[in-house]
């Protein structure tokens, strides 16, 4: 959004804090799902899990050329440190904790759970 929206134009600054990220979904219907067989499911698996792997390689990928335009036309990107982004983190645990109940404590723990692999 940033590069595509040509921001350099009326800002001079960012901050990567990867505070967002945006997946595509695969989302089917519980109806049609449980009419498939085990067959087309699978082969329904297959297709999302390889879609899942060619979106990621194609949005790092967008996102590195988009960092190498801001940097050409002149804006400062700044990446924050690992120590910033722990004060992120300890800054965002009231509202998690908050949202907890309402988004379930086993989808919270699941999801901390793979952004703490994905920060190794």
């Amino acid at each position: 959004m940033i590069a595509a929206n040509k921001f350099w134009e009326v800002q001079k600054f960012l901050v990567l804090s990867n505070h967002q990220y945006n997946p595509q979904s695969v989302l089917m219907s519980k109806k049609v799902w449980d009419s498939l067989s085990a067959a087309d499911r699978k082969i329904i698996d297959d297709a999302a899990d390889e879609a899942t792997q060619t979106q990621r390689t194609e949005a790092r990928a967008a996102v590195a050329a988009n960092l190498e335009l801001l940097n050409k036309t002149g804006m400062t990107v700044t990446q924050l440190s690992p120590a910033e982004m722990n004060k992120l983190r300890e800054k965002m645990k009231p509202v998690i904790e908050k949202y907890t109940a309402s988004v379930g404590e086993a989808t919270v723990k699941e999801v901390q759970a793979e952004l703490a692999k994905l920060r190794r």
